[in-house]
């Protein structure tokens, strides 16, 4: 076998992989938008009662901003459900190269959210003050001090780590 032979049969195995991990996706996105777009109707309706009942009490502005998100929430739920995954992928990709700011404060907005879960995950024990202070670590200008949640216990401030 030629090394061009050897060459282009790993071309078309790695392409074909491409193609069926592409359709997996497509597949995978085709049910997940229909699940979305059936939630994100239910989230129209509730914006459009709301705008209702703020037309109702006299504050037609803010009605107005209620049916307007819920006019554009209604239009993508109809996108996501008329569109089959390789559509949306399509649509998205086109956008990425159109709006490529757009794209990276969206990915610098969603680091931001998954630090904010992370951190509201973390189920340490703080001090009793509500002062936002984990127990057990010294405060800096008070080396040598008690903890906070130590006061009024005698207990002394271990560093982290050190054995109890």
């Amino acid at each position: 076998m030629e090394t061009a032979e050897i060459t282009q049969r790993g071309k078309e195995a790695a392409s074909g992989g491409a193609r069926q991990a592409r359709d997996r996706m497509a597949d995978m996105l085709s049910d997940r938008s229909t699940r979305a777009a059936e939630s994100s109707r239910g989230m129209a309706q509730d914006a459009g009662a709301v705008g209702e009942e703020l037309r109702r009490r006299g504050r037609d502005r803010a009605a107005d901003l209620a049916d307007a998100a819920a006019s554009r929430v209604e239009r993508m739920s109809d996108y996501l459900e008329c569109s089959d995954g390789s559509t949306i992928m399509e649509d998205a990709t086109r956008y990425g190269r159109r709006h490529p700011a757009a794209v990276a404060m969206a990915g610098f907005a969603a680091g931001l959210a998954a630090a904010r879960f992370v951190k509201a995950g973390d189920h340490s024990p703080r001090s009793p003050q509500g002062d936002g202070r984990r127990e057990g670590i010294m405060d800096p200008q008070q080396s040598g001090a008690l903890s906070s949640g130590a006061a009024g216990r005698g207990d002394a401030v271990r560093p982290a780590g050190s054995p109890s």
